[in-house]
């Protein structure tokens, strides 16, 4: 803070400072030994914190400006994809245990797309996607919140959906390459992708375009929807999928707003995906 107290103007009757003497010698006016600065009080460059450390991005800031062919494009081509190949499989009369597999490919596309995207904003991928150390541990807690959030979440899809209890599912074999997939790359891929799309990339910049309830709502159900590729082809199937998922999203966007970063949720859903599906479809490979 900048003190407002000047030093005083000589007033009247005071007296004028003396003049020092013309001709006394230069060694007589040697600085105070008090007024040189004192080498060791001098901080140490190490330890002055660094003005040029960049801060770290706010993720859920709103995003102005974005175009809406951009947001329709980020809206469209992953759910797009996935519905393509689900419908694919199923016309070549294909489990759609596939997907398992197929979904690695739509990841790296998606994570493709948000990079490019991100491109013309001069930002790139590693802007959303840059992991600290305390984003595993911040991530493993938005896992948990995700697996508890997930059971009342389920219950809601299959009571609109089924009006009760859903029938029980039946698998064709599983190869075990298929079931070492999903429990490695799959649930990894898929976290990536999905949160630096749906939360990272749409939520901040629908936000910019229609608020955060309306940017929250919007990413949801796209969110939502594109799990009806996995579903196909029973109508029920699918309902019960999309709001499932649409429930989930929104505790998705809220993690967003709470921790302000993409990292811990993409962890936080390879946590979910791990434990919800890749265990599972192991299990199931071994049997």
């Amino acid at each position: 803070m900048v003190s407002s107290s000047d030093p005083a103007s000589p007033g009247v009757g005071t007296a004028a400072p003396a003049l020092p003497d013309a001709a006394a010698p230069a060694a007589s006016v040697a600085p105070d030994s008090a007024a040189v600065p004192d080498a060791a009080a001098v901080p140490d460059a190490a330890a002055v914190p660094d003005a040029a450390a960049p801060a770290a991005p706010d993720a859920a800031a709103p995003v102005v400006g974005t175009p809406w062919s951009r947001l329709a494009l980020a809206m469209g081509a992953r759910p797009a994809l996935v519905i393509a190949f689900g419908a694919a499989l199923w016309a070549m009369g294909r489990p759609l245990l596939w997907m398992n597999v197929l979904i690695v490919v739509i990841d790296v596309v998606t994570l493709a797309l948000v990079h490019r995207l991100l491109r013309a904003e001069g930002r790139g991928l590693t802007d959303l996607l840059s992991f600290r150390g305390a984003d595993v541990g911040w991530g493993l807690l938005c896992g948990l919140i995700i697996l508890v959030a997930w059971m009342p979440a389920f219950f809601v899809g299959n009571l609109v959906a089924y009006q009760g209890a859903p029938p029980a599912p039946s698998y064709p074999p599983v190869p075990l390459w298929i079931g070492v997939l999903s429990i490695t790359i799959m649930p990894v891929t898929i976290g990536l992708a999905e949160e630096a799309l749906y939360r990272g990339y749409l939520q901040p910049r629908l936000q910019g375009r229609i608020g955060l309830v309306g940017a929250v709502l919007a990413a949801s159900v796209v969110f939502g929807l594109q799990h009806i590729g996995f579903a196909l082809p029973g109508a029920q199937a699918m309902v019960a999928n999309v709001v499932r998922t649409f429930l989930a999203g929104l505790v998705f966007a809220g993690l967003l707003t709470w921790r302000r970063r993409v990292a811990p949720l993409a962890v936080g859903h390879w946590l979910m995906d791990l434990l919800g599906l890749g265990l599972p479809m192991l299990i199931w490979s071994l049997q």
